[in-house]
């Protein structure tokens, strides 16, 4: 999975710990409407998304 426009939207979000692992936070005011991410690649089924939220997790845990 790729980001686009990564530069500029590094500026405007950032990631951290939450209560549900962890996340993706606005740094600022956003806009109505306003595009903050957007991703390509292939779409994966609820099972493959939790497969792969089981190995984030020792990411998590890492940081």
């Amino acid at each position: 999975m790729k980001i686009k426009s990564f530069n500029s939207t590094l500026l405007s979000i950032y990631i951290d710990r939450c209560d549900f692992g962890i996340g993706v936070f606005a740094a600022r005011n956003m806009s109505k409407g306003e595009v903050i991410l957007t991703f390509t690649g292939k779409v994966i089924s609820l099972r493959e998304a939790l497969a792969k939220g089981e190995r984030s997790q020792s990411f998590a845990n890492r940081h």
